[in-house]
């Protein structure tokens, strides 16, 4: 690795072994719940499930009577034919023109008997939309989870960057000091001092860079949290999964546990129902209606009375152009939520063998990575034991610190990758997260 590379990662090692002091995932378990509980992607999805459930509601009441009431205050001014004659001057004989306020009290009433399926029908896809969206929440809760997860991971690894680029400067500045002194004695060229020059202001820069991206990095995780995006965030706590998994056991467990697949269970139910509720429309409808109440009379009753009547009222629709292409929408409909299903489950099924292979690479890079370390360990001890000895000059030295110190980051750096990779594939394989 160059020097500059070098030089803008150094002891990130140190830093997180601060935060496995407190390994744990009851922080993270405390995140999601905060998350959960104010995310606004889930506010939204329960005011779908309020909205679908009064969209039930609506539909389940459409099982019971009716009722009005119903008052009318009216002027009449028209002519009543009568059957005596009259000799009034101005008016026709047989007839008399009549002046009056009449008014009517009912109340009225109506019960459906049956009306071909419709309102069972209706009802059952009501009861489809509203299970449907309370997957809904669950598929947002754990969308949300993940990225609760991911996020702290990234925050607590930009943390621990913009800790090392700390470390870095310090020690960039350290090796200059030493190279200068070193050219003060003739002991190295010019060249050596400006190369050292370089990776120090590299790592100033770099330096900047790290509290940046640590900064977003905290606005990002607490906009997940429907925090102020200034709060600052505990981030000493690590993941405590590491287990072994099969890849056609997280496909079957994929498959049965992901709420995806149960919502589009209940699209695909509803599509049956919405052609159901289309072919009603081929069925008589009976519903009884009564309806009752006193109004006052007229010239003609000579005198107010009571009144009621109860009908049973029949209907079938002999001709309807759009029955059929109701009936069609509804079958095409369907059968697409049929393709969407399985092509959402063939989709699952990469995704999860996706997750898994990337697990899979990320550990035997971390393997790897270990066994660097291992390897600049004793090349540092080394480089130690040779300077003591005069054999080596410092440069040489401090450049085998550099060496160990950027195989610790990689080091760390795949074990955060390992972290990330394991959490996208229990989200994907339906395990639960903290």
């Amino acid at each position: 690795m160059k020097r500059v590379q070098i030089a803008i990662i150094t002891a990130m090692l140190g830093a997180l072994l601060v935060g496995q002091c407190a390994a744990n995932d009851e922080l993270l378990k405390r995140y999601v719940n905060e998350a959960l509980l104010q995310n606004l992607q889930i506010e939204m999805s329960r005011s779908d499930v309020e909205i679908a459930r009064r969209d039930r509601d609506a539909a389940a009441s459409a099982f019971y009577p009716t009722a009005g009431f119903d008052y009318r205050h009216t002027r009449v001014n028209r002519e009543i034919s009568l059957d005596i004659p009259l000799n009034i001057p101005g008016f026709e004989a047989g007839s008399v023109l009549s002046k009056s306020w009449q008014w009517q009290a009912a109340f009225s009433g109506r019960v459906p008997l049956y009306l071909g399926g419709r309102l069972r029908h209706n009802l059952g896809l009501r009861d489809a939309v509203l299970k449907g969206s309370e997957i809904g929440v669950d598929i947002d809760e754990r969308d949300v989870a993940l990225q609760v997860i991911q996020g702290y991971l990234d925050l607590k690894m930009a943390l621990a960057l913009e800790v090392v680029q700390g470390a870095a400067l310090e020690t960039a500045k350290e090796h200059q000091r030493s190279v200068q002194a070193m050219l003060d004695q003739g002991m190295v060229s010019l060249r050596e001092l400006k190369r050292a020059e370089a990776v120090t202001a590299e790592a100033e820069s770099e330096l900047i860079a790290a509290g940046n991206a640590a900064q977003r990095a905290r606005r990002a995780f607490n906009y997940v949290l429907n925090r102020d995006l200034e709060t600052e965030v505990d981030a000493s706590a690590e993941p405590q999964w590491g287990g072994e998994y099969d890849l056609a056991e997280a496909i079957e467990k994929a498959v049965q546990a992901r709420p995806e697949l149960a919502a589009l269970q209940q699209r695909l139910l509803a599509g049956n129902k919405q052609i159901d509720l289309a072919r009603s429309d081929y069925y008589p409808n009976f519903s009884l209606a009564a309806e009752g109440g006193w109004r006052d009379g007229d010239i003609m009753a000579m005198g107010g009375r009571d009144y009621w009547q109860v009908s049973v009222l029949a209907g079938l629709t002999l001709f309807d152009a759009t029955r059929e292409d109701k009936i069609a929408a509804a079958r095409a409909s369907r059968r697409r939520e049929g393709l969407l299903l399985e092509s959402t489950r063939k989709r699952i099924e990469l995704q999860v063998t996706d997750s898994y292979l990337r697990l899979v690479d990320a550990r035997k890079q971390l393997s790897a990575s270990e066994r660097e370390v291992s390897a600049a360990e004793e090349a540092q001890r080394v480089a130690e034991l040779q300077f003591e000895q005069g054999v080596v000059n410092q440069v040489t030295y401090l450049d085998a610190e550099f060496a160990l110190i950027s195989a610790g980051v990689r080091n760390e750096q795949a074990r955060f990758k390992v972290w990330k990779a394991e959490a996208a594939l229990r989200h994907a394989a339906g395990y639960p997260l903290p």
